[in-house]
C-alpha cells in the first residue's frame, strides 16, 4: 500500500522550520524552569538562614531569663526561705539576679550570640 500525502512536498521545509522553532522554544522553557528552580532554592535558603538567626536570638533570651525565673520562683513560693522577712535580703536577691543578667548578656555578646 502506498501512503497518501495530504501536504505537498514543497511545504516540508516550512514544517521543519516550525519543528525547529518549537524545539528552540522548548529548550528556552527548560532553561527558564531551571532558573526558577535555582531562584526558589536560593529563596528557601535565605528564609531558613533568617529563621535560624531569629531562633538563635530567642534561644539566647530564654537561656538568659531561665536562671532569673528560677530564682524568682524559689523566693516566690509560699514556704519559708532564708531572708524572706528581711528587706536587705530582698535587695541582695534582686542584685544577684541583675548580676546574673548582666553576666549572661556580656557572655553572649562576647561569643557573638547576640
Amino acid at each position: 500500500m502506498s501512503q497518501t500525502r495530504y501536504i505537498a512536498d514543497d511545504l516540508d521545509i516550512y514544517f521543519d522550520d516550525i519543528v525547529d522553532a518549537s524545539e528552540r522554544i522548548w529548550d528556552m522553557l527548560e532553561n527558564y524552569k531551571e532558573v526558577v528552580e535555582a531562584l526558589e532554592s536560593t529563596n528557601e535558603s535565605a528564609i531558613a538562614h533568617r529563621s535560624n538567626e531569629i531562633f538563635r536570638i530567642l534561644t539566647a533570651f530564654s537561656v538568659i531569663f531561665l536562671p532569673l525565673t528560677l530564682i524568682a520562683s524559689i523566693w516566690g513560693m509560699n514556704v519559708h526561705v532564708p531572708g524572706q522577712d528581711n528587706l536587705p535580703a530582698f535587695f541582695a536577691v534582686v542584685a544577684f539576679m541583675v548580676v546574673i543578667l548582666v553576666g549572661l548578656l556580656a557572655l553572649f555578646r562576647r561569643r557573638g550570640w547576640l
